[in-house]
């Protein structure tokens, strides 16, 4: 199977799993206990998918400089600029709290930009805000520049096992 097709079932699966998610949680608050359940397995079994997909994925991608350059070039220009149309067509149908999100995943992509210009550092740790996505290194800001979290609502970015 080619690399392209790989990649899209991998993208369909995991969103079918977020999707699946966010079901049982409206279930679970709705009180459809039953329901709630069905649907976290099948969000499970989805990510359970998508990492089977993922493992494939590594073995068929480049070499890490290479993957660098793509997450941080072409494939961020793209999601900026699709971030940047839904925003605007949220806005223009009256979804302000919907084009405020998309705005924040924006600027949040451009951040994240700006921080790959710099080498990486062995070692590094970098904290995640767990509002809206904002990556700082080393230790937290007083505030996030997105969002204006407090430091609490950092968390460390895990380091990637072979496993994974």
């Amino acid at each position: 199977m080619p690399l392209a097709e790989l990649a899209q079932a991998f993208v369909l699966i995991s969103q079918a799993a977020t999707r699946a998610r966010a079901f049982a949680q409206k279930a679970a608050q709705d009180g459809h206990e039953a329901d709630a359940r069905l649907l976290e397995a099948l969000a499970a079994s989805q990510e359970t998918q998508a990492g089977r997909l993922r493992l494939l994925l590594r073995g068929k991608i480049g070499p890490a400089e290479q993957n660098k350059a793509e997450a941080f070039g072409p494939a961020l220009e793209r999601l900026m600029a699709d971030l940047s149309a839904l925003a605007t067509a949220a806005q223009e149908d009256g979804q302000a709290v919907a084009a405020r999100a998309l705005t924040n995943c924006r600027q949040v992509a451009e951040a994240l930009r700006a921080l790959a210009r710099h080498p990486a550092v062995t070692g590094q740790a970098y904290q995640v805000c767990q509002v809206c996505g904002f990556v700082q290194p080393d230790a937290p800001p007083e505030r996030c520049p997105v969002c204006g979290a407090v430091p609490g609502k950092f968390a460390p970015a895990g380091p990637i096992s072979e496993k994974q």
